[in-house]
């Protein structure tokens, strides 16, 4: 039976938002709504983060509104933007970390206690936007439920931490005054809203995907938060840069490494700010990154037209490359994902092509826990 009274879904609203408008509706508590017009209880928690595929069928069907329009009002739904795993959980911090270097080159590895997943830590955030309570104090955003934002996508204010019941009867328990961010937190901001509503972002000269935006901030986080003695003089010098550009003490004044996750709120807020700093540095070309995707943020370079055939053995050039290539991608498997999908030239959709290089890998004595890897990074390029 379809219920025939259901508010239309708002752009990038929350699944438990959602549901808690329909439900005043009807005179009914949520609880009561999902226990019994869904036929069984499905934990109130998990309705934002990753609900069973059975809630989100049956609510698509009592609604009209179309499976994937619920399921992308939910975490689960950013897959495979946000997460690599659909289910939230066990992620492989080194490999979701190490993907997309921007400030500085090499892998950074570090001890995560398991299961760690990007972005989450137990439950989602519980913020609000002061202004937009005014306005509607009945719809939350999922983007507020992730410390990957620090500003609203409407009004551009600070979030602000909130007591909650069930995603609805707001309490804001921050006393502070109103702050006036810098003009660039707000500008990386609008990229991150990007990449919640549309899964894709516009870049001042380049458009990427949601996905390599999201690992690219996480990136850049980390290349932060490690301590300054892991690093060579001219990398401390950049990040003393980044600091001072945000105002703020070098590394939060965290004295011990953890998750960006595992950090309290507001120092979670002064990382992201140290990272839209970072960010408008490399974009103005006050600093220089090292990292294989810094150009990304830079006005692409004039590039001189080739003239002509320069005299050498290019083959056995490529074949040595190659050659060397296999041999790292034989004990780091970075290198092979990077070489596999170099391979395959953009053609991640062709299975036969897909196929053939995985069986020259084997071959070549390619580890196959390598081969998982290099799955993952297939379907995130097909998404």
């Amino acid at each position: 039976m379809r219920w025939p009274i259901h508010p239309t879904p708002i752009l990038g609203e929350s699944l438990l938002s959602w549901l808690c408008r329909i439900s005043e509706a009807y005179g009914l508590s949520t609880t009561d709504l999902i226990s019994i017009h869904l036929g069984h209880q499905e934990e109130i928690k998990q309705l934002n983060l990753c609900p069973s595929e059975e809630s989100i069928m049956q609510i698509a069907q009592k609604t009209g509104q179309d499976f994937c329009v619920v399921k992308n009002m939910t975490l689960s739904g950013l897959f495979p933007w946000v997460a690599d795993n659909q289910n939230l959980i066990d992620h492989d911090f080194d490999l979701y970390i190490n993907q997309f270097p921007v400030l500085f080159t090499g892998g950074i590895h570090s001890f995560t206690p398991s299961p760690w997943s990007p972005w989450i830590y137990k439950d989602p955030l519980k913020r609000v936007c002061p202004r937009c309570m005014q306005e509607n104090p009945r719809i939350t955003y999922l983007g507020w439920k992730l410390p990957f934002l620090l500003t609203c996508h409407k009004h551009k204010c600070l979030l602000k931490p909130a007591h909650t019941h069930n995603d609805s009867f707001f309490f804001i328990t921050d006393q502070m005054k109103e702050i006036n961010l810098p003009d660039y937190v707000i500008e990386m901001d609008q990229l991150t809203w990007q990449a919640v509503f549309t899964g894709e972002v516009n870049l001042p000269y380049r458009k990427i995907n949601s996905g390599v935006w999201f690992r690219m901030l996480r990136r850049i986080i980390q290349e932060l938060s490690i301590a300054p003695n892991k690093y060579k003089k001219n990398q401390r010098d950049i990040l003393k840069k980044i600091w001072d550009k945000a105002n703020l003490p070098i590394r939060a004044k965290i004295h011990k490494w953890s998750p960006f996750e595992y950090f309290d709120y507001s120092t979670q807020c002064s990382f992201l700010i140290a990272s839209a700093a970072a960010i408008n540095l490399l974009s103005n070309e006050k600093i220089n990154g090292s990292g294989k995707y810094s150009h990304l943020f830079i006005k692409p370079k004039h590039k001189e037209v080739y003239e002509g055939k320069k005299e050498h053995n290019s083959m056995k050039k490529v074949l040595r490359e190659i050659q060397r290539d296999l041999e790292l991608a034989r004990s780091d498997n970075q290198v092979a994902v990077d070489l596999f999908l170099s391979m395959l030239f953009g053609k991640y959709d062709d299975d036969k092509i897909i196929a053939f290089y995985k069986k020259s890998f084997r071959m070549n004595k390619i580890p196959e826990k390598h081969m998982s890897h290099i799955d993952i990074a297939i379907t995130f390029c097909r998404a």
